[in-house]
């Protein structure tokens, strides 16, 4: 199969790889510019770590989508249920700089409680669309410590996936077997194998929202596994489907749907279709409708934040591949 315009990809990110699948199979793969094992996985995290962390709890029966945050953290807001978070209207903002607040050289397992602290002042003001916020997930992970009594830098040994956190800051592996990311001013350096959202940082590394590190065959064996699973596990099934209507916003329960017109998956997957974005250039997009998968791993933001240019190349990608593999 032919490949994408590497042009085209260079200008959008100087590294990056591509993979995608029908029914099961592999049906493209593409990198360009210098490979690198690892990429700062960004909001992946939230779906490919604290959905998963939540289902498991779900199917342990030891919480129900539609129970209170307050049965869990009892000083917590009344009216905010498990499942506002995970479709994003809880009402809170969609991000605020905790990591200017809070203590850096403090423990990493004493970090979250600190940001309990902050985020227990914020007060959530209901609308009537959806807002993507960081701080819904901030409150999913103070409730998965909370159930299953450990810290969420030991919660991805209960899931047994690929990924991995770099747990203090420290790369888990030599340094340049990471794809390195913007040149940061707060922390005074280029970041490779550190995080590069700022309040998963100052948590050392670890957070519900973000954080997370993996390769191109990490997302294949996790996304082989997760095509798998939502044909027989209703638990997941349930997560994946339009939680909300089209007129408040387009989520399924923590996965991104296809807005109309202007889907970062193109115009050609589905309405049904479910997946998630990273703000470091990654991205996972499924559509069960013709079985299509694709995955985007790249390190857009090494030319800084405000490089736009994947608004525009993640569609096209997308399209192209989904003509491609589809065959239409």
């Amino acid at each position: 199969m032919k490949n994408l315009d590497s042009n085209t990809l260079k200008e959008t990110s100087p590294a990056g790889e591509i993979m995608a699948f029908h029914r099961g199979e592999l049906c493209f793969h593409q990198s360009w510019g210098k490979t690198y094992k690892y990429y700062d996985l960004a909001s992946l995290t939230k779906i490919l770590f604290t959905n998963d962390l939540l289902q498991m709890a779900i199917k342990q029966k030891l919480l129900k989508l539609s129970d209170p945050v307050h049965r869990f953290l009892p000083y917590w807001h009344k009216g905010v249920k498990i499942e506002n978070l995970l479709r994003h209207d809880a009402g809170y903002t969609w991000w605020k700089p905790f990591y200017r607040r809070l203590p850096l050289h403090a423990p990493i397992e004493l970090k979250p409680a600190y940001l309990q602290k902050l985020i227990v002042q914020e007060k959530p003001v209901k609308s009537k669309q959806a807002v993507y916020s960081d701080i819904d997930y901030f409150i999913l992970g103070f409730v998965l410590e909370k159930i299953f009594n450990m810290p969420l830098s030991y919660g991805y040994e209960l899931l047994e996936h690929p990924f991995h956190f770099n747990v203090g800051n420290q790369a888990k592996y030599n340094k340049y077997f990471y794809a390195p990311t913007e040149k940061c001013s707060w922390r005074g350096k280029r970041l490779q194998g550190e995080v590069h959202d700022q309040n998963a940082w100052a948590l050392g590394g670890v957070a519900p929202h973000a954080g997370l590190f993996g390769s191109i065959q990490d997302m294949r064996t996790w996304f082989l596994d997760f095509r798998l699973r939502l044909k027989r596990d209703a638990i997941l099934k349930n997560f994946c489907r339009r939680a909300m209507p089209v007129s408040r916003g387009d989520w399924a329960l923590g996965y991104m749907m296809p807005s109309k017109g202007k889907a970062s998956c193109g115009s050609k997957f589905s309405l049904k279709s479910i997946g998630h974005t990273g703000f470091t250039g990654t991205s996972f997009w499924y559509d069960p409708e013709v079985d299509l998968g694709v995955i985007v791993l790249s390190n857009r933001i090494y030319r800084g934040a405000n490089h736009k240019q994947i608004r525009k190349t993640r569609p096209w990608i997308h399209d192209h591949i989904y003509e491609r593999c589809i065959h239409v």
